[in-house]
């Protein structure tokens, strides 16, 4: 019970740290759709995950957002994002036989979200709820292990 309390403040406070973490589409001349994220708080930010939507590539294909975590108790490389640090996260761009030239890939909105290095949350709650999931599994995963 304690840590679904922890949890539900954690993301209560996300609501007023939302400005400090931001995403960026750019369409970039060389055909390639690049997702950036800047931080512009004081504070590193040490875990963070981006959403942006996709455009359909087909009419098979649907537009449900790329996500993308950096995480480096999940992934040991990956690097915090420190303070006034932009960092391209996603690229995407031509697929010879799928996409005609000049069509895109991602579309706005890009969202973010994140983990400071003072453990304050910012960004968006759903993605920061998966976030916090995705820590939690891998805590979990190294428990059932020592426990084994």
């Amino acid at each position: 019970m304690r840590t679904v309390i922890s949890v539900a403040s954690l993301l209560a406070s996300a609501f007023s740290l939302n400005a400090q973490i931001s995403g960026t589409l750019r369409h970039r001349p060389d055909g390639l759709d690049e997702v950036s994220i800047r931080n512009n708080s004081t504070a590193s930010v040490v875990a963070y995950v981006t959403s942006v939507k996709r455009v359909p590539q087909g009419p098979n294909s649907g537009n449900a957002p790329w996500v993308m975590y950096s995480d480096p108790l999940i992934e040991p490389a990956a690097k915090p994002l420190l303070s006034g640090e932009e960092r391209p996260v996603m690229k995407m761009g031509m697929n010879p036989g799928i996409n005609t030239p000049g069509q895109r890939f991602f579309q706005d909105p890009v969202v973010t979200a994140g983990i400071l290095a003072d453990g304050t949350i910012i960004g968006d709650t759903a993605l920061l709820a998966g976030l916090v999931l995705r820590r939690s599994n891998m805590l979990l995963a190294v428990e059932t292990t020592l426990e084994i």
